[in-house]
């Protein structure tokens, strides 16, 4: 190989790792999501068929109880789904993220009217916090709101107790 032709084969090394180096640097678009949305329960919307789930929440499920401050049993997964509903339809609303769980849920932060939609849903005790929200459910333990109010299962361990197999198979019978 000539000279010539090595330093044309050097100067091409140095053209990819520099072009591999700058496209690991680059700040990448964040997809970001404008609605309108369906709202499945407490932490997953839907938009243009795409699932999407609430970064940092722990939602109760649609057919979850809970007991309220005087006792009375409550669709608390319903309530947060209500919840939910209510801020998603404020002007404004913006999801973006781009980390896929279970290959068909994408995790977005959603923003209404500028302020962060998981702290509101966190810090009213509709839903509890699995990750990022820390101070806005303590917060809520302290006033005593949503689920705080009374009694209730964490999320994780009402679906341990009611396996979606076991759920459609109880809706199945009636």
């Amino acid at each position: 190989m000539s000279r010539m032709h090595r330093i044309i084969a050097a100067a091409f090394v140095c053209l990819v790792i520099g072009t591999m180096i700058a496209a690991a640097f680059w700040p990448r678009k964040v997809p970001s999501f404008d609605g309108p949305f369906v709202i499945a329960d407490g932490e997953t919307l839907v938009t243009n068929g795409q699932r999407l789930q609430l970064k940092g929440l722990d939602s109760p499920e649609i057919g979850q109880r809970c007991r309220g401050e005087d006792g009375v049993v409550q669709l608390c997964g319903a309530q947060a789904r209500f919840g939910l509903a209510q801020r998603m339809a404020q002007a404004g609303v913006l999801c973006q993220g781009s980390d896929r769980i279970d290959n068909d849920r994408i995790l977005v932060t959603c923003t209404a009217m500028g302020r962060d939609v998981g702290a509101e849903m966190v810090r009213s005790g509709l839903v509890l916090n699995a990750g990022g929200y820390e101070n806005e459910e303590k917060q809520a333990q302290a006033d005593k709101v949503g689920l705080w109010a009374g009694a209730f299962d964490r999320p994780e361990e009402w679906r341990r107790l009611h396996p979606r197999n076991d759920i459609i198979r109880r809706q199945d019978e009636n």
